[in-house]
Parts: C-alpha cells; sequence; structure tokens
C-alpha cells in the first residue's frame, strides 16, 4: 500500500549525500496504478523518530515503521475529506 521510494540528494561542496526517502501513497483501480506524493523524511528522522523498540517491535525495522505510521496518517486524512465530500451531498 505504501511505496518508500530511496532517493539520494547532493549537497554543495564539499560533496556529501544525505539520504532522504520520497514516500508514495499507491492506489489500483480498473487495471491502473497511481501515485500520490505524500512527503520525504531523511535518514535522521527515521532513526530517532521511527526506530524506538516499540516501532521495531511491531514493524519488523524503522522504514516500515515510517511508512505505516505516515501513510496511515494520510490515509486517514484522505478518508475524512472523503467523507465530508459525501456528507455534503
Amino acid at each position: 500500500m505504501y511505496a518508500l521510494e530511496y532517493a539520494l540528494q547532493k549537497q554543495p561542496e564539499p560533496i556529501q549525500v544525505s539520504d532522504t526517502y520520497l514516500l508514495l501513497f499507491c492506489t489500483w483501480g480498473d487495471g491502473e496504478r497511481s501515485y500520490e506524493r505524500i512527503g520525504t523524511i531523511t535518514e535522521t528522522e527515521i532513526q530517532t523518530t521511527y526506530a524506538t523498540p516499540e516501532m521495531l517491535d511491531r514493524y519488523g525495522n524503522a522504514y516500515t515503521a515510517a511508512a505505516a505510521d505516515i501513510g496511515g496518517a494520510y490515509r486517514s486524512q484522505k478518508y475524512r475529506t472523503w467523507l465530508n465530500t459525501q456528507q455534503e451531498k
């Protein structure tokens, strides 16, 4: 359901590479697959926020924990928006 795609971001001189991850929300329908960009997260954010013992126990690793947490929040917000439009009809 969530795709955590790796991207490299190059910094100005001296050349350094910072790990940045792009989080995409993937949906399927009518034989089509579409992706919506949710946002980005850095390696440091993943390790400090999602590498806790509780998250590692629940999800197995910090990357899956980040994708599940951020993607779940996005999906909940998207559902609330859809629900509001249905109630307005």
